[in-house]
């Protein structure tokens, strides 16, 4: 065309970082997902895989010849070991569980070409209120809340270190998602200030870790899922901590899509479709933790492109 003239720009290619990513909260975010049922009830790993037939989980292998993802790892400092390796199955709060990093990791590995480290800051048993208790909250700042900020640190500061294999000690703090809520039903109390402690958690976070815009993906209290329960402290999980979990995760006009929400209750199980009448670890059922570690994948992928809104439809 007369007149036109192409103008061509290049960009190099940013050098490579490790994407870290921090999975913080109590037992369900260690993970209590069965891996195998001696019961050959529903609900295990094994019996998820073997049921796959739209090909879902089919990512991580089988049994016996489980896949380990080789651009993802994983640190998650429990009392009695210290993982750090190539995400695969049994990285749960013990080997013969699984928890939502699996599938988590299965995401993000699969969005960047960087390598993805999960650094997993949980501990069973732990409120929010006290144990995470955030500073910006007032009071005394949880005892887990520092040590979960100082494991990010330590970690992020020795890569070299921790994880020679990755070779590289560039990296960017890419998410941070939340899965807790369960003692925080211990009295009315903790209840009625969880969202506020939440929203400190948020801002906090992002100030300690020096990441101002990090995103941040809260899954909420699900236990008992869609159903009333006629259990007080299940109610509680139910009515007012989800609640207050939406409230933080679904509050565009503070947040404008970097701080995102996944509904864990959709994902319930009951005790007689799983491995065990445990309500407050999800009754065990690895699908529930598989549904739950993609769907906090899939919206953190949406808080990084700063869409993670909620809509009232």
């Amino acid at each position: 065309e007369v007149g036109y003239v192409p103008i061509v720009t290049r960009q190099e290619k940013s050098a490579k970082k490790v994407r870290v990513f921090v999975l913080a909260g109590q037992s369900n975010k260690q993970g209590f997902g069965a891996i195998d049922d001696a019961g050959n009830s529903q609900g295990s790993l094994i019996d998820a895989i073997q049921k796959d037939d739209e090909g879902l989980w089919s990512a991580i292998g089988e049994e016996g010849n489980w896949n380990t993802l080789e651009g993802a790892y994983l640190l998650f400092a429990k009392e009695e070991e210290t993982i750090k390796a190539n995400v695969t199955v049994g990285q749960g709060a013990n080997a013969d569980l699984i928890g939502p990093e699996l599938m988590f990791a299965q995401q993000l590995d699969t969005y960047y070409d960087d390598p993805v480290l999960i650094i997993k800051t949980a501990w069973g048993g732990k409120s929010l209120a006290v144990d995470f208790r955030p500073p910006s909250a007032g009071g005394n700042t949880g005892e887990f809340y520092e040590a979960m900020i100082q494991t990010v640190k330590s970690v992020t500061q020795n890569l070299g270190t921790e994880f020679p294999e990755i070779g590289l000690t560039d990296f960017e703090l890419a998410g941070f998602a939340w899965f807790q809520g369960w003692n925080d039903g211990e009295t009315d109390g903790f209840l009625n200030e969880y969202e506020s402690n939440l929203d400190h958690l948020v801002r906090d976070i992002r100030n300690d870790l020096g990441a101002p815009n990090l995103p941040i993906v809260i899954a909420n209290s699900g236990q008992g899922g869609l159903t009333t329960s006629g259990d007080l402290w299940v109610q509680s999980m139910q009515n007012i901590v989800s609640d207050a979990q939406e409230n933080v995760g679904c509050n565009d006009e503070v947040y404008g899509g970097r701080v995102g929400f996944v509904d864990t209750k959709q994902f319930y199980q009951d005790s007689a479709e799983s491995p065990e009448d445990a309500i407050h670890h999800f009754n065990n059922n690895a699908l529930t933790f598989l549904n739950i570690g993609k769907s906090l994948g899939h919206e953190m992928i949406r808080a990084i492109n700063d869409m993670a809104y909620c809509y009232a439809d």
